[in-house]
């Protein structure tokens, strides 16, 4: 694959068109009514679009653009793995919505107007920078950020409800900003959302590798606006998030929440592009 080309396929991203008869797309506030951007999002809402951003979208510049990969300390390597435990994620999550028409997927999105963080010395990394994808069921946000730390391992949530032990110590990279952005969006901080629209949100910190095992005890319960979960469970939990939607949820699609969030997404790796900006939406849908 080459720099910056893109991973979501024309049919991937109109895979779940079928069955979208009952589903009401919302029209577009009044503020909204003459953004171009906005209504080419809501139109292909309606033509049935429920994919946008490309998975590891911010982590391929990590992989990619010499600005990072020249960086000192920088592991490429393992950004790579990251890229590639995103991609895997993304087609668990596609899988699962096949039959939720209105689950919207959205793939690094940058919860946070805020300049890119620096490079962990500890992992060779910069973490925390995007969400890696959201689930959007009308106002109902499921927030997923995937982690490929070591494979048969046990991961438990330490006693700070921020923090996460393998095999009940500490390690780099164990603090995922997951829980920290979630409280900062319900206090309407960053500007990811509109600020007129209610939201709840549930937020997964993943571990995408083989044999992985997490620890639903106390801190678990407890953590910092996040739930801990291994691949093998992952679709089980969303599942039981699912099945607590009300109708309002499962048969209405929010254009105003989507434009919101595709304005966020990252391109992946580009010399001239990095977020997405008007001009160069229509490409990117």
């Amino acid at each position: 694959m080459r720099p910056g080309q893109r991973v979501v396929s024309k049919s991937q991203q109109h895979s779940r068109m079928m069955k979208r008869s009952n589903i009401r797309v919302t029209p577009l506030p009044y503020s909204l009514r003459d953004n171009k951007a906005a209504k080419m999002v809501h139109d292909a809402l309606v033509k049935g679009q429920r994919v946008f951003g490309t998975p590891g979208g911010f982590m391929s510049h990590q992989v990619h653009d010499p600005k990072y990969t020249s960086a000192e300390g920088a592991d490429t390597s393992a950004a790579s793995e990251m890229m590639d435990a995103e991609k895997e994620t993304y087609e668990v999550i596609e899988e699962w919505l096949k039959d939720k028409p209105n689950g919207i997927h959205f793939s690094s999105v940058r919860p946070m107007d805020e300049p890119v963080p620096g490079l962990d010395p500890e992992t060779g990394l910069i973490m925390g920078h995007d969400f890696d994808h959201i689930i959007l069921f009308g106002n109902e946000m499921i927030i997923i950020d995937t982690f490929r730390w070591p494979k048969n391992k046990t991961y438990t949530v330490d006693s700070d409800h921020k923090s996460i032990l393998m095999t009940k110590r500490h390690f780099p990279g164990n603090q995922p900003m997951t829980g920290e952005y979630i409280g900062r969006m319900t206090n309407r901080e960053g500007g990811l959302l509109p600020d007129d629209e209610d939201l709840n949100f549930v937020g997964l910190v993943l571990v995408n590798n083989d044999k992985a095992k997490s620890v639903w005890d106390k801190n678990w319960y407890e953590s910092h606006n996040f739930r801990l979960v291994e691949i093998d469970r992952f679709t089980d939990l969303l599942d039981k998030k699912y099945a607590t939607l009300g109708p309002g949820d499962l048969d209405v699609i929010n254009s105003n929440i989507v434009y919101y969030i595709v304005q966020r997404c990252v391109q992946p790796y580009n010399e001239f592009r990095r977020v997405i900006g008007e001009k160069h939406l229509r490409e990117f849908m």
